[in-house]
């Protein structure tokens, strides 16, 4: 299997396109980076404003939470790239599972802290709200060209 990145920008927006081709078949799977940076920054944001409120937080300094931040938002797009979500709650659902493991198994393993469960998930909850806050602008809306000609 061979892959191909593209990096190219479209109405602004900086993407990836990612050419898989395997057993003759080609894939074309798109990364937006508006998109990882939006999840990137909300969970930097939301991990940082709860370092203050939940205990199991408190021990996370600025680059802890910028590499979870990180790995939140890589792992999300890589699953992104691979479940192809339709909508908006599955993009958020996908964005809550996957922070709510990341946000764990990095507290435990880097961080060797014991976040609380509860908090674990208030913490990828409002990182997927975000996210569903926020609507993806090139995927809803449809241009002149792809509009189906009324007769």
């Amino acid at each position: 299997m061979a892959s191909t990145f593209l990096v190219y920008e479209q109405e602004g927006v900086l993407a990836v396109k990612i050419l898989e081709s395997f057993q003759g078949k080609e894939e074309r799977k798109v990364m937006n980076w508006t998109r990882f940076m939006i999840r990137f920054a909300s969970a930097f944001l939301v991990l940082f404003l709860l370092g203050y409120l939940i205990g199991g937080f408190s021990g996370f300094t600025y680059l802890h939470l910028a590499a979870t931040a990180f790995l939140i938002a890589l792992i999300s797009a890589v699953v992104d790239l691979a479940l192809k979500p339709h909508t908006a709650w599955e993009r958020s659902l996908i964005l809550f599972l996957t922070s709510a493991v990341a946000v764990y198994f990095y507290a435990m393993m880097v961080g060797r802290m014991r976040t609380p469960l509860s908090g674990t998930a208030l913490a990828a909850a409002l990182i997927g709200l975000v996210d569903l806050v926020f609507p993806e602008r090139l995927s809803t809306q449809v241009r002149e060209e792809e509009r189906p000609q009324e007769n």
